[in-house]
Order: structure tokens, then sequence, then C-alpha cells
């Protein structure tokens, strides 16, 4: 009877013996380095405070906002980001820790105005702007913003 093991072991030896010797097994691959080629242009590294994260790091006490901040955007004594997400709201709502649209009720129809809620009514931009400040004082060149999702209005299924 001829399991599928054994197919397999013998599928892997047929492959293995059919692959040139080319490399040297005892003292392994040889590998250049042209530093003078480039292959991409590194922008930095970042993070997403999306959902709440910059409203969460204002609630703490002075000291611990100190510590967070520079932990994260720090270059001598901490992470280093120097990019930031802050997050545009999709919700109709704020359970938990969505971030609610400016506009979360759908129009009448397609001809009509969307109805914008004042920042005063969400929570202003859930001190989003604090943090990029605090952010940019600490090294941070790169600041952006987008939503995680479409309003649901736009989904097949409104949510």
């Amino acid at each position: 009877m001829f399991t599928r093991f054994a197919a397999t072991s013998i599928a892997l030896a047929a492959l293995a013996s059919a692959i040139p010797q080319a490399v040297d097994v005892a003292t392994g691959p040889t590998i250049h380095i042209d530093a003078s080629t480039k292959f991409q242009v590194y922008d930095g590294i970042g993070l997403s405070e999306a959902f709440q994260r910059s409203l969460v790091m204002h609630e703490l006490d002075a000291k611990a906002q100190t510590l967070v901040l520079d932990m994260l955007f720090d270059n001598k004594t901490g992470a280093g980001f120097n990019i930031l997400r802050n997050g545009l709201g999709s919700s109709p709502d704020q359970p938990f820790d969505h971030m609610e649209s400016i506009a979360p009720m759908a129009p009448k129809s397609n001809s009509s105005a969307l109805k914008y809620q004042p920042l005063s009514k969400i929570r202003g931009d859930e001190y989003q702007l604090w943090l990029s400040k605090e952010a940019i004082s600490r090294g941070v060149y790169s600041v952006y913003a987008d939503a995680w999702s479409a309003d649901g209005m736009y989904h097949d299924k409104h949510s």
C-alpha cells in the first residue's frame, strides 16, 4: 500500500536531487552587499492612535503622559516613532472605543446634503490634535489621518 507519506518522501527526494549543489554546505553561501544600490526609500516607522488612544493618553496624569509620549516618540529615550496616523471616525455612535463620524446619519436621498455634527458634540477630535502636537515636539515629522472604514451608510448592510 502506497501512503501519502511515502509519496511525499519520494517527491521531496526527487526534487532535492534535481537542485544543483552550487553552495558549499560547509561554508554557506557568499553574500555581496552594494550599499550604493537603493531599492526603496524608507520613510520611517509609525503608529496608529485610532480608536481613541489619544483620549486615553490625555486622561493620564502629567507624569504618566510624559513617560508614555517619550517612550513612543523620543529618539533618545524611546522607540522614536516618526509617523503618526490619526483616525477619522466612521461610527454612528461611540460605544467602547469607536470613533464617531461627523456625519453619522444617512441623507434622505442622493441629492440631500449630509447633516454634519459639530466636533464639540463628539468630544472634539478626541485629543488627536493634542497628541499630534506632542508627537511633533518629540520628533514626529509625518502626521496623517484616515478612516478605518467608510461610514455605515455606505456599506451594504449599513453597519
